[in-house]
């Protein structure tokens, strides 16, 4: 960023739209190794307005605006940044140096008039409209490869994002297109659910496909139904979260039983061996599809999924396209 050529750890995330960053006017936050200072930077121009985030998971961050001329992908533009002044105790043991958001502007917690979008001065433009509005990328979208593992094809954990486009690369066969029902998260319709070939019914709830969620999250009536269907599978009364057996994996298990979701009329699955994230005791894993409970609400496509497909986040045309990849193994129930 600037004049100081620094680089930040920050985190793609499809379910929000401010890019902030950890600062020296955060004072808890000297326990980071790696924090931007903006009196460092010719380049930094403050803004007077205040920012507020808090993320699902209750963690958040809070400052003031402020632009910076920033490098992502070997594209160089001005952008509206966030500067922090306080942050949350989860997010200050992250290792992170602060969160870009990928959404759309709707989410901006700074909002701003069109003139003030256009002039961006007051951090009210997203990055993704900035590279587009400046023709510093061809198309409105992105694409998305999450890799479970490190890997010889990105050379580091993590994955690979295309900006302004997609690697086709690693695709199998054709992408399958869902429009989304809004521009305010990436969200989609998925009609059907399915586990192996023993159990499909029609989920309760609208799914935001989201980078920045590391599990599955649905309602308690749709993981009653997946669970059902799972070796050992239930809402586990000791530990209050969805359970399965440790061994229920797709190599040990009669039926495999992996988890299937219909996107633009194609199906798109986890592995059973996916959905056991954590061992909880000898004989139950918590699940990777949890609940946000009972009643109405939208459900989550997090990593647990995206690392199983390739994403194409299409502004241009409002829609999210996902594929199958050449570097993950076709499931067969």
């Amino acid at each position: 960023m600037g004049s100081q050529k620094q680089t930040m750890n920050v985190v793609y995330d499809t379910g929000s739209s401010d890019l902030w960053v950890f600062t020296t006017e955060c004072s808890v936050c000297s326990s980071k190794s790696n924090v931007f200072n903006p009196s460092l930077s010719s380049s930094y121009v403050a803004g007077s307005r205040s920012f507020s985030i808090t993320y699902g998971d209750g963690s958040w961050a809070r400052g003031h605006t402020g632009t910076e001329i920033i490098s992502i992908g070997g594209a160089t533009i001005r952008q509206g940044i966030d500067i922090t002044t306080s942050v949350s105790s989860n997010l200050l043991s992250s290792d992170l140096d602060g969160i870009l958001g990928l959404g759309f502007p709707a989410l901006m917690s700074v909002q701003g008039t069109p003139a003030q979008l256009s002039l961006l001065t007051l951090g009210t433009a997203t990055i993704m409209q900035n590279l587009w509005n400046n023709d510093v990328i061809k198309q409105n979208l992105f694409g998305v490869q999450l890799i479970k593992f490190s890997d010889s094809y990105t050379g580091h954990d993590g994955g690979k994002w295309t900006f302004g486009g997609y690697d086709t690369s690693i695709i199998r066969g054709s992408l399958a297109t869902t429009p989304l029902l809004q521009q305010t998260w990436w969200e989609i319709s998925v009609p059907t659910i399915k586990v192996g070939s023993v159990k499909s019914f029609t989920p309760t709830a609208s799914m935001i496909v989201d980078t920045g969620t590391t599990l599955i999250v649905l309602s308690k009536a749709d993981c009653d139904n997946i669970y059902s269907a799972l070796p050992g599978g239930q809402l586990n009364s000791q530990y209050g979260v969805y359970t399965m057996w440790c061994n229920a994996t797709s190599d040990t298990y009669q039926g495999k039983r992996n988890v299937y979701f219909n996107i633009g009329g194609s199906y798109f699955g986890v592995p059973a061996a996916d959905l056991l994230w954590e061992q909880i005791d000898n004989v139950n894993c918590y699940g990777a599809i949890q609940s946000w409970g009972s009643g109405s609400g939208i459900s989550i496509l997090g990593d647990v999924f995206l690392k199983n497909v390739y994403t194409v986040f299409d502004a241009g045309n409002s829609a999210v396209k996902v594929g199958q990849r050449t570097d993950v193994a076709v499931l067969t129930d």
